[in-house]
């Protein structure tokens, strides 16, 4: 039997865990869903209803299941997991995750795991965009340095040429003075 403020801090957690933009659940050890907050529904477009003491995660996340099976595995076996991974959501829209599993661990037994899902969309496209960047700029110093080169070449050609007609002219010069003197 659960006291009033048992029932008070469960219904601020509940309050706390519908107004973040990450996406919370939890999911037992026969791997069906306990709890989901609002952002993990919106995830994958369910509700509450339809995904709470009804749904196991292979029936929610479809094909990405058998891409998350390792992870989720070495949960289940009492370890932290953290990975990235693209989720197609219920809309078309593709979205970059960070998901990290916490197994639920009592005595030494995994009871279950927490599931955290994060959108790390606009980080991933800001990476994007730098990498592109970064690409632009190293092209761009490799055009300056080629350009610097033929410079420097074309430099030290007109430098040969302008210093073979100095010598020439000195020669020419000397030529005259010894001619001058005999």
């Amino acid at each position: 039997m659960k006291l009033a403020s048992e029932n008070s801090i469960d219904s601020l957690g509940l309050l706390v865990a519908d107004r973040i933009s990450a996406a919370l659940t939890y999911w037992d050890c026969d791997m069906v869903c306990r709890f989901a907050n609002a952002a993990y529904m919106v995830w994958f477009g369910k509700s509450q209803d339809e995904i709470v003491d009804k749904m196991t995660m292979k029936e929610l996340i479809g094909p990405v299941y058998e891409l998350n099976l390792p992870y989720i595995l070495q949960a289940y076996e009492g370890h932290n997991q953290s990975f990235e991974r693209e989720i197609t959501l219920p809309t078309g829209e593709v979205r970059n995750s960070f998901v990290n599993y916490f197994p639920d661990i009592e005595n030494g037994i995994v009871k279950g795991i927490f599931v955290h899902v994060t959108d790390i969309t606009p980080t991933k496209t800001l990476e994007k965009e730098l990498v592109k960047s970064n690409k632009i700029i190293l092209d761009q110093n490799k055009r300056l340095k080629n350009f610097a080169n033929i410079i420097t070449h074309n430099l030290k050609n007109y430098d040969y040429g302008f210093s073979g007609m100095l010598k020439l002219l000195e020669n020419t010069h000397s030529f005259e003075t010894q001619t001058e003197i005999i």
